[in-house]
């Protein structure tokens, strides 16, 4: 890659750009450091709310305020206990009603909720009022038909991974 530089610069911007190169490639470690990481501060997070040391509430107002969806998404996925299901995927689709079932299974409050769905709103490119009809929808939500719901889907997980 030198040589062919070579022919095109001087010797000078090769090793600037030889720096440049290095400088992105700590860059891009770094990040992914920083993202295992999160993966791990996350686990520690849920334990927390599992042993009750910490609410599942303000922790997803708090994730949804750092831009953390992943981490939302994963936080929903073992706590609901639905390791088969990428709820990344179901949170990001255009309709909120897989998210609002979710959510409303683990009793999640209407104001942590909103959170989501204006993180939602955002990540998809919708207008903010969208957030407060997702709102609307999750807070006539029965709790007994959401758990219904995730019931259905652990048994159509746990008959589709068996066979």
């Amino acid at each position: 890659m030198k040589a062919k530089l070579g022919s095109i610069v001087d010797n000078a911007e090769i090793d600037h750009l030889t720096d440049l190169a290095h400088a992105t490639a700590v860059r891009v470690e770094e990040e992914l450091r920083r993202a295992q990481q999160s993966r791990l501060d996350i686990r520690v997070v849920i334990n927390e709310i599992r042993k009750g040391q910490r609410d599942i509430n303000s922790t997803i107002r708090a994730l949804a305020s750092d831009n953390r969806a992943l981490d939302i998404a994963m936080l929903l996925r073992e706590l609901a206990d639905l390791k088969d299901v990428d709820v990344s995927r179901v949170m990001f689709r255009e309709e909120a009603g897989p998210t609002a079932v979710l959510c409303r299974h683990l009793k999640v409050s209407s104001e942590a909720f909103y959170a989501i769905a204006k993180l939602r709103c955002k990540r998809l490119k919708h207008h903010m009022i969208q957030a407060k009809e997702e709102l609307a929808l999750y807070e006539k939500l029965n709790e007994a038909d959401a758990n219904r719901a995730i019931r259905f889907l652990k048994v159509r997980n746990s008959v589709g991974n068996t066979g």
